[in-house]
């Protein structure tokens, strides 16, 4: 952090960031630690003004750094190679700067790093390197000048996605990919309603042929006994009928699944707050409401009530 100057944090008595104090007992400004191990967990220092470029050599020197968040400074130049060193770093913001160049291979090397938030900046250049980072569950690269196309992430795992205000060219698969699901969901619901109403019918066409030959036999127990099961199957099919109106397995299973990626994103909110800062009550009712929402909405799904 040597190569940057916080505009903002100079007149705090408090600040640290110098060679003759420990971060963790000395409690640097935006410093987090590991209370039992002592070591560095995380970096925040956003809206600090910050100029000067990113110094990840130093930085990254710090084996146990998980967090670093840099938002909205006035941080130049590239992302250095040396950010590959930064093993353990899961969670990576530095959206809001004036950071220039490409994507460095060496991000894409980070197998723990979850979440990327590089937008609003000046990044250009491809980002076929950053699917192979197999865990990442958040990509956000918005309003840079990012070309090319967009490589096959894995967005089953993904929960946050944001390319917009770029210059990719062609399809973006996530939308290829929910096409594709929306027409399996649809084909699915078809093949349904055939079998559904094929059978239908056959019960239906059986029900009529019984309860005529009933009607022209006379009486006796056999006759008795085809008026009787004439009468199940016509009730039997009008019970289908009203089953097939009321569910339509494959949507029910889509939204289930919607809410279950709901629910994900929340507990990922939460412990992203955990892991950046002590949280407010602000926080902890707002995490609170959302809970309570979208348990009302899986019971609605799972009971329509």
């Amino acid at each position: 952090m040597a190569n940057l100057s916080p505009g903002n944090g100079q007149n705090n008595q408090n600040w640290g960031w110098n060679l003759t104090s420990d971060p963790c007992n000395d409690e640097w400004v935006g410093v987090s630690c590991d209370s039992q191990s002592q070591t560095v967990k995380g970096i925040v220092l956003g809206e600090y003004n910050f100029t000067g470029t990113l110094d990840a050599s130093s930085l990254c020197m710090v084996k146990s750094l998980a967090v670093l968040s840099l938002i909205s400074n006035n941080i130049v130049g590239i992302i250095p190679e040396e950010i590959g060193n930064c093993t353990s770093l899961t969670h990576l913001y530095i959206r809001k700067n004036k950071f220039v160049g490409v994507i460095p291979d060496a991000l894409s090397q980070l197998s723990n790093l979850e979440r990327l938030d590089i937008s609003n900046n000046h990044f250009s250049g491809v980002i076929s390197t950053m699917s192979r980072i197999s865990g990442l569950v958040s990509f956000l690269a918005q309003d840079n000048h990012l070309s090319g196309e967009i490589p096959e992430f894995d967005f089953v795992n993904l929960q946050q996605f944001n390319v917009s205000n770029n210059n990719f060219i062609g399809q973006i698969p996530d939308v290829q990919d929910r096409a594709e699901m929306h027409k399996n969901v649809g084909e699915q619901r078809d093949n349904w309603n055939k079998l559904l109403l094929n059978s239908i019918n056959m019960i239906t066409l059986t029900a009529t042929t019984m309860a005529g030959v009933a009607a022209t036999g006379g009486a006796g127990a056999p006759l008795l006994a085809l008026r009787l099961s004439s009468t199940l199957l016509f009730t039997a099919a009008t019970g289908m009928l009203f089953i097939m109106n009321k569910i339509q397995p494959s949507q029910l299973a889509e939204e289930q699944r919607n809410a279950t990626k709901l629910f994900r994103q929340l507990q990922s909110q939460i412990q992203t707050t955990l892991a950046l800062y002590d949280p407010t009550e602000l926080d902890v009712k707002d995490a609170m409401d959302k809970y309570w929402l979208l348990t009302k909405l899986t019971h609605f799904l799972c009971w329509g009530k």
